[in-house]
Order: structure tokens, then C-alpha cells, then sequence
């Protein structure tokens, strides 16, 4: 796949049609995903990390979820090809079928492992995983004895107890008690694979779905306020409401521009710093708009048939999910501080080398 207009029009006819607010509503209270609408995606080629150009797949992958994120789309593309497939890939694991989880993704980690004769034995609990029940297979990341090991479990051998966050969405609890694995089910984490990459491009992937929940919180403010009327003429004409409405737009407009550099620069340098300012970036704007957005609509933002809530709920669900903006604010602040001094400038000026 490449970075142009067929990959994003093709996507958007198939969201507009199958993730309206009624279709994400009903997900939200049926199973907390939108099961259709992965398969959807699967038989366009878009669950597998394989159909993207290797080149451009980062950029590609960004593009979907920025969509995805407009329609408030209920599933696992950053868990499973954005992280999980992109780990088989790294540590050289057999292609895995279905929905791939990476568990856990905090980097404080949570589960040990500990050879027990010619097996594994894991053990551990991981809180808030996202779409864990979901999963046809596991990921465990773990501590072992000679550093951190990933093995290969089946969701069925886990105790799964199931949660959610402010949007509905599943964020589950999976625990480890003792499970045993074989010598094959397990493998050392590989070199320039390590828990804290593996939580950045969580974190880009999250910036990304706030970019096209932001979007669409903009969209549906600016029509509410062309359509509203009060004293005889839209409220969009009060200069109040204008002055809210521009603010709005250059949060949406910074946090695309952020996430698209981070997208560019991925293999480069400063790559964690974009993904930093990106996901810090993002998480700062989402508070500003939800805020400007429901004072725009008044009562009826927070009504659950109009769609704004849909939007703004899943801003203040993600802009905490893969560290919040203060996490990020602080390893942007380290990363500035070890430039040493007079280094901050040419660090920005240089953000969009590879």
C-alpha cells in the first residue's frame, strides 16, 4: 500500500457506512468493540501488517487510524498490527492468525517468567489491557531470569476479567497463575525490541486516533453552531463563539501536523521526541477541545443520541492510554536536556531529518 488518496477514500466509504453513531453505540453495548466492522477491515487486506509497503506502512497506518478515529471505530488496528504483528515480526515469530495482544504494554511491567525443568512457568497480572478479550492470541511480555522474554499464550488459558474505559472500549484484566509453557512457547525479547518501543508506537498510535476524534469534534462543532440560532441569527456570528471555533481549529491543526512529522521521522534520530510531542501534543488538545466543544453545544453535546459525546468521551479515554501529555512533556524534557547546552534549537530545527 502507499500513502495516497485510494488507501484513505476506500476506508472512508466502508466507515461511513458501517461506523455511524448507531453502529459504534450498539458495539459499545453488545461487547465494547465493533467485531463486524474488523472483518471489514481484515477482507480489505487492512488487519495484517504484511499488506503494507514496508517503506511508507508507518505513514499508511497513521492515515487509517486518523479515520478510524473520526468515526469513533471500536478496534484493536493499534493493538494488533501496530504493535502485536509488528513484535512477531521483530522477534521472528510465525505469522499469527487473527487478533493479536501484546500483554502487558506498561512499562512497569507486571508478569515474571521462571523456567520450571524443560518449560516456562508465567505468572503475574496485567490491569487495563486493551481489547484483551478480543485476542486470538496473547503476547506475554515478562521478566525472565536472563532479561525480559515474550511468549506465545492462548486467551483461553488466561483468567480474563473484563473492564472498560470512559468510552466504552475494553480494557481487561489478564492474569497468570502459574501457567506452564513449553521450551518452544517462549524466546528472549530481541536486540532493539524493548517494552518502552513497543509503548511508543502505542503512543503514536493513540495521537493518531485523537487527530481524527479531534477532527470530528471540530466538524460537528463548526455545523451546530451554522445550524443553532439565537437572537435571530447562528450563534457561529457571535465573535465569542468564533474566537472558540478558531481556537479549536489550531489544536486540531497542531496535533495532525505533530502526528504526521512523528510518522515521517519514524527510523530517524529524534524519532522519539515527534512521537513525544505528538502524544503530549495530542493529550494538551484534547482537553482544550472537549471543553470548547460542549460549551458550543450546550445540554445537547452531552445527550447520548447526539454523536458529540461519542467523541469527546474516547478523547478523555485516550489522551491517558500509552502515557498522558505530562508523561510525555517529561521525556520530551529529558530528551532536550541531553542535547546539552545550546542543543534544544538544532534538536527542532532537525526534527524532520531522518
Amino acid at each position: 500500500m502507499s500513502s495516497d488518496t485510494m488507501l484513505v477514500d476506500t476506508l472512508a466509504r466502508l466507515l461511513e457506512a458501517k461506523s455511524r453513531p448507531a453502529d459504534v453505540q450498539a458495539a459499545e453495548q453488545e461487547d465494547g468493540w465493533h467485531a463486524t466492522l474488523w472483518r471489514e477491515l481484515d477482507a480489505l487486506g487492512l488487519a495484517d501488517i504484511d499488506n503494507f509497503d514496508p517503506e511508507h506502512g508507518l505513514v499508511d497506518q497513521l492515515a487509517v487510524l486518523q479515520l478510524l478515529g473520526r468515526h469513533a471505530a471500536s478496534v484493536p488496528f493499534v493493538e494488533s498490527v501496530m504493535i502485536g504483528q509488528w513484535l512477531c515480526r521483530q522477534a521472528g515469530l510465525d505469522a499469527m492468525p487473527g487478533i493479536v495482544i501484546v500483554v502487558p504494554l506498561d512499562p512497569s511491567g507486571g508478569v515474571s517468567a521462571a523456567k520450571a525443568g524443560d518449560a516456562w512457568q508465567l505468572a503475574g497480572t496485567a490491569a487495563k489491557v486493551p481489547f484483551a478479550r478480543a485476542g486470538n492470541r496473547l503476547l506475554i511480555l515478562a521478566s525472565g531470569p536472563d532479561g525480559p522474554v515474550v511468549a506465545s499464550v492462548d486467551p483461553s488459558d488466561c483468567s480474563l476479567a473484563r473492564s472498560a474505559n470512559m468510552a466504552g472500549e475494553p480494557r481487561d484484566t489478564v492474569r497468570l497463575d502459574g501457567l506452564r509453557l513449553p521450551a518452544s512457547s517462549v524466546c528472549p525479547l530481541p536486540d532493539g525490541v524493548t517494552v518502552a518501543a513497543l509503548w511508543e508506537r502505542g503512543a503514536l498510535g493513540r495521537a493518531a486516533m485523537m487527530a481524527g476524534a479531534l477532527q470530528r469534534a471540530l466538524e460537528l462543532s463548526l455545523q451546530y453552531a451554522k445550524d443553532r440560532k439565537q437572537f435571530g441569527r447562528p450563534i457561529g456570528a457571535f465573535q465569542a463563539v468564533q474566537q472558540n471555533l478558531a481556537i479549536l481549529a489550531a489544536e486540531v491543526t497542531a496535533t495532525r501536523a505533530m502526528v504526521d512529522l512523528a510518522g515521517r521521522v519514524q527510523g530517524g534520530r529524534h524519532q522519539r521526541a515527534a512521537v513525544a510531542s505528538a502524544k503530549a501534543r495530542a493529550g494538551r488538545a484534547a482537553g482544550i477541545a472537549a471543553r470548547i466543544a460542549h460549551q458550543i453545544h450546550g445540554a445537547m453535546g452531552f445527550t447520548g443520541e447526539y454523536p458529540l459525546q461519542l467523541f469527546t468521551r474516547r478523547l478523555w479515554s485516550w489522551r491517558d492510554e500509552f502515557g498522558s501529555d505530562r508523561d510525555w512533556a517529561r521525556v520530551l524534557g529529558a530528551l532536550a536536556a541531553a542535547e546539552g547546552p545550546g542543543g534544544l534549537w538544532p534538536m527542532i530545527t532537525a526534527a524532520g531529518d531522518r
